[in-house]
């Protein structure tokens, strides 16, 4: 997601008659996208692992990568006229989808075990389901 949403910056922001402009040239704050996702993939490997930080990281990073596409979006539409290009499009759903899979990560760790889910031998033999043996060894 992040590099789609890279990638959307340097694609077409918005199109007036002949003239095309990517994230990086005019009004446009492309530069923003790239700098705030590259902060997000410090944050990609403790996401996957369902560490806070990298929750909030990638989170707060996909926030402020989908605000300003759509401030940019918004601005040319009332200054620029002409038509949304498929950059800035591309980058606004990428920056969302990261920011959803943030919220899942962020609620697969807050939400309780199910009684279905397999327990790890060594926590069977101790009596505790997996999820009790493992806060305990992050404590």
């Amino acid at each position: 997601m992040i590099l789609l949403a890279i990638v959307g910056v340097f694609g077409t922001w918005r199109t007036s008659g002949v003239v095309s402009l990517s994230g990086l040239e005019g009004p446009h704050n492309g530069w923003e996208v790239i700098i705030f996702g590259l902060i997000a993939l410090v944050g990609v490997a403790p996401l996957a692992r369902g560490g806070w930080f990298g929750i909030v990281d990638v989170f707060g990073c996909a926030a402020v990568m989908t605000y300003t596409a759509l401030a940019n979006m918004l601005d040319d539409n009332a200054v620029l006229g002409g038509s949304l290009g498929w950059g800035v499009i591309l980058t606004v759903v990428a920056s969302v989808l990261l920011a959803g899979l943030a919220v899942l990560a962020a609620v697969r760790r807050l939400r309780p075990p199910r009684a279905d889910e397999a327990a790890e031998p060594e926590a069977i033999e101790a009596g505790q389901t997996k999820y009790e043996s493992l806060s305990q060894n992050q404590s």
